[in-house]
């Protein structure tokens, strides 16, 4: 009884302290796990709701005011890969493989080696909310599908794609005899990572003062004791990189590196609109990414985030979808190029001027843009524009 009053005032205190009510939290699966992973979201949001059109979202279950926290979340929740980051799974990946694997590739090797762990994972709680296959994806399509496009550039993309993911497979299976991974398996990985990962946000982990010298061979040294520390203690480690944020780059073995590819549990559940006021950002004193709100959702609506402003062609390659009147629509125009040289022809232009107006187009770098010209809301690209006033 003596200490009942004071353990109470704790707990009210860290539930003051906390980014939002831990009451309001519904006790599901999901959320459970994103508390445990110090994992902070609004609980006036419903994350992985299915809306009526099949699609998965996050849903307001409130209204939601202007510059509200949505998420926020330790960076040491995330799957993260780097470009000087030793091989944090060498019982997986063979290190040699892993030195000559591009980030995306090495994004999909980890989170495959995650899901291969089970409820061993610390992951595992968000790895079972992505989906199952990715068949929307046009690299999925069939030869007979993707000629439905009537775009033969896209059909190309699509199938260039479909055999690089093959060929990484084909690579991975030869250096790492020892571990079998399906192309099915692998395709997955890859699908989950071109279409969910985040890059750009996060600054250089490497500081000036690593480049070189005594102080870099310290970096190695500590990041190797401290991952193969990380490979036994997973859960211990973790907790240890959210208190500590300064260790977690030493944890996942990216304090050297310089780039860095993320997949941020969560947030790549919110759908994309181009004119979603939506913010992601990275606070590196703590540590931690931040989804924020700028513009207000009603009771019942579906919260975007905006993937960039990108083409149907772009949303359809790396998503699998299209965006209802997309306001970063365009169009190709094959012909543009050679009805511009026919439309100078008949205007009376030689052949030995048409052929000079060409060769400056081409050095000012602008003749590139008339022969993948583009067409948006917003009329021809500049670039296309230059070269047809520049030939004209």
């Amino acid at each position: 009884a003596t200490f009942a009053h004071p353990l109470l005032l704790l707990l009210l205190l860290l539930a003051s302290a906390s980014a939002f009510p831990l009451s309001l939290y519904p006790k599901t699966p999901l959320i459970k796990w994103a508390k445990a992973n110090a994992i902070r979201l609004n609980p006036s949001l419903t994350y992985s709701h299915t809306f009526q059109d099949g699609l998965r979202g996050i849903r307001a279950d409130r209204a939601i005011p202007a510059n509200t926290t949505l998420i926020d979340f330790p960076l040491a929740s995330c799957l993260v890969v780097g470009d000087q980051q030793p091989c944090p799974m060498p019982e997986f990946v063979h290190p040699a493989y892993w030195e000559s694997a591009k980030l995306h590739e090495r994004l999909a090797l980890l989170l495959l080696s995650e899901k291969r762990k089970g409820k061993r994972s610390l992951y595992e709680g968000w790895i079972r909310e992505l989906p199952t296959g990715y068949d929307n994806h046009i690299a999925r399509w069939s030869d007979q599908e993707l000629k439905l496009l009537r775009d033969p550039r896209l059909a190309e993309e699509a199938m260039w794609q479909k055999s690089a993911i093959d060929a990484m497979h084909e690579g991975f299976t030869r250096r790492c005899p020892n571990i079998t991974v399906t192309v099915d398996e692998f395709r997955w990985a890859m699908d989950s990572v071109l279409s969910r990962s985040f890059v750009g946000q996060i600054p250089s982990e490497r500081e000036a003062c690593d480049t070189h010298g005594a102080k870099r061979l310290r970096a190695q040294v500590a990041m190797a004791l401290l991952m193969r520390l990380g490979r036994k203690l997973p859960r211990v480690t973790h907790r240890l990189s959210v208190m500590f944020p300064r260790m977690r780059k030493y944890f996942q073995g990216t304090k050297l590196s310089t780039q860095l590819l993320l997949l941020e549990p969560i947030i790549d559940m919110a759908n994309h609109k181009t004119t979603a006021k939506t913010d992601v950002s990275y606070d590196k004193g703590r540590d931690r990414v931040t989804f924020k709100t700028r513009e207000e959702w009603g009771e019942g609506e579906q919260v975007f985030v905006c993937y960039g402003a990108k083409a149907s062609s772009s949303l359809l390659l790396s998503y699998g979808f299209l965006e209802p009147s997309n306001p970063m629509e365009t169009a190709s125009l094959h012909t543009l190029e050679a009805a511009t040289y026919a439309l100078a022809r008949e205007k009376g232009v030689s052949e030995e001027e048409l052929d000079q107006r060409i060769s400056a187009c081409e050095a000012k770098g602008t003749l590139k843009h008339l022969r993948e010209a583009l067409v948006s809301a917003e009329g021809l690209s500049r670039g296309a524009w230059d070269a047809c006033s520049a030939i004209l």
